[in-house]
């Protein structure tokens, strides 16, 4: 019974025993700032919005939908003297400039939007390295 024992505290303290210390690599500058930067809610939502207005850009050609109609109107008369029922189509089309400016504004948009995240990214990358120096 003993010998039993013994067996199952030795099978118990095996995984203490395994388990060596690892040697540690210290982290580096570069790689501090790519886990800030993975990690970083504000960095993520500012590509979010580059993303976002970067597939806004479409929009600008934008033509509305065609409406289908039906009219009937009894003031409407045909040479029989019967009310006509008149169907139709209705399509809005804006001056082609306006297309035109509408794409480059929405351009604009997301070249500002892109700047503003190379703007958080050099940023956080500033407040990391003065962190990093500090610490070290």
């Amino acid at each position: 019974m003993k010998r039993f024992r013994l067996h199952i505290a030795l099978l118990l303290l095996l995984p203490l025993a395994g388990k060596a210390q690892q040697k540690k690599t210290p982290l580096t500058l570069e790689d501090a700032i790519a886990i800030a930067l993975k990690n970083n809610n504000a960095i993520q939502a500012s590509a979010q919005r580059v993303t976002k207005s970067e597939q806004l850009i479409g929009t600008g050609w934008d033509i509305g939908k065609t409406q289908l109609y039906y009219n009937f109107d009894q003031n409407n008369l045909a040479p029989n003297n019967l009310p006509l029922g008149v169907w139709g189509l209705n399509q809005g089309f804006s001056f082609p400039t306006i297309y035109g400016a509408k794409r480059k504004l929405l351009k604009s948009e997301a070249d500002l939007a892109e700047d503003s995240f190379i703007l958080d990214k050099r940023q956080l990358t500033k407040e990391v390295s003065v962190a990093y120096y500090n610490v070290l």
